[in-house]
């Protein structure tokens, strides 16, 4: 198994990649499972292998390959974290996009799915708030019209 983080900072002009041995990235699996299937990221977000923080970095794209299986998540950093988009491919071809934007204490959040051989739908598009209220913290869902299996069931719709 390979796994690599390739990356673009701010500050340079030429991509870094970093080689990550799987004991290294994953927590440890139980005896009988591997890494592939039952693997648990260690850390939460990829940049955190790489000492950097989202503001100092253009990109970053983490490959992990198994034989001929390949996943694929792809950081486009457009502010740090205030602006940001995930892409991510997994082995069997279905891909979800991240959009997040951040303007003083309210964020937006838009999460798109396109399942292997199907079209795309929206899965997520919701505002938050990170001011804490009595409750909790104020979060608005945008998609409140649709269950989330009419969502899904969108992109099977051509």
């Amino acid at each position: 198994m390979k796994i690599e983080i390739e990356y673009l900072a701010l500050d340079e002009s030429t991509p870094v990649i970093l080689e990550l041995k799987p004991d290294d990235f994953y927590d440890p699996v139980a005896l009988g499972e591997n890494y592939w299937e039952h693997g648990i990221e260690r850390l939460v977000f990829p940049y955190e292998h790489i000492q950097k923080e989202p503001s100092q970095l253009k990109w970053l794209i983490l490959r992990e390959q198994n034989e001929e299986m390949v996943r694929l998540h792809r950081i486009q950093f457009l502010d740090g974290e205030k602006s940001m988009m995930q892409h991510t491919v997994d082995e069997h071809g279905e891909e979800k996009i991240i959009y997040s934007c951040t303007q003083g204490d309210e964020s937006h959040i838009h999460r798109f799915i396109k399942p292997a051989k199907e079209m795309w739908t929206t899965t997520q598009n919701q505002r938050a708030s990170d001011k804490k209220t009595g409750e909790g913290y104020k979060t608005e869902n945008l998609t409140k019209n649709w269950s989330h299996s009419d969502l899904l069931s969108f992109a099977k719709s051509k």
